[in-house]
C-alpha cells in the first residue's frame, strides 16, 4: 500500500533525485550518456537506498552500449516484426517504419531502464515520432550482458 504521508527521497551521486515507492523501487530520471537523453529509471532495492552495485551496473550499461546495440536491435526487431505486415496492410506506413534489424536503433529511443534486484536490466524503448506509433513500448531484458526480447505493449 502506498504511504500517503510524504515520499521518501534520496539524492544519489549518479541517478540524482530518486523517490521511493514505499514498496521496493526507487524512481527518477537520469541522463543516459550514450544517447544524451533523459530516461526514466527504476531501481529495485527492497527498501534500502541504491548502492554501488546499482551505479556500477548503470555505468557498465553505458560503457557497453555500442557493443550491445546490435543485440538490442535484433531483440527489438523480433518484437516489432509481427506488427510490420499489419501496419503495411492498414496503410499506416509513413515510409519511416523500421523494416529490418538495422533500422531499429535509428527508429527507436530508450525511454526507461529498470535495474532489478540481482542486477538484471529491463530496457524499455519507444518509437521515434516519425514512425507514428507513439504509445508502443518494447521491453528487452539484459542479463549477464545477453539480450532477450520481452514484450511489445500498446
Amino acid at each position: 500500500m502506498r504511504c500517503s504521508s510524504g515520499l521518501r527521497t534520496f539524492e544519489d551521486p549518479v541517478f540524482g533525485r530518486l523517490e521511493y515507492d514505499n514498496r521496493c523501487v526507487w524512481n527518477g530520471t537520469v541522463r543516459f550518456r550514450p544517447t544524451s537523453a533523459e530516461i526514466g529509471v527504476a531501481i529495485e532495492t527492497g527498501g534500502s537506498e541504491p548502492g554501488d552495485v546499482h551505479r556500477t551496473r548503470f555505468r557498465e550499461l553505458e560503457e557497453r552500449w555500442s557493443i550491445l546495440a546490435p543485440s538490442l536491435a535484433r531483440a527489438l526487431f523480433e518484437l516489432w516484426a509481427p506488427y510490420l505486415a499489419e501496419w503495411d496492410a492498414e496503410s499506416r506506413s509513413s515510409g519511416e517504419l523500421p523494416r529490418c534489424v538495422e533500422d531499429m536503433m535509428r527508429r527507436t529511443q530508450l525511454d526507461h531502464l529498470a535495474i532489478e534486484d540481482g542486477g538484471s536490466l529491463t530496457l524499455s524503448f519507444g518509437f521515434q515520432p516519425e514512425v507514428g506509433w507513439d504509445d508502443a513500448t518494447m521491453s528487452v531484458g539484459v542479463s549477464d550482458w545477453g539480450v532477450t526480447p520481452k514484450s511489445l505493449d500498446d
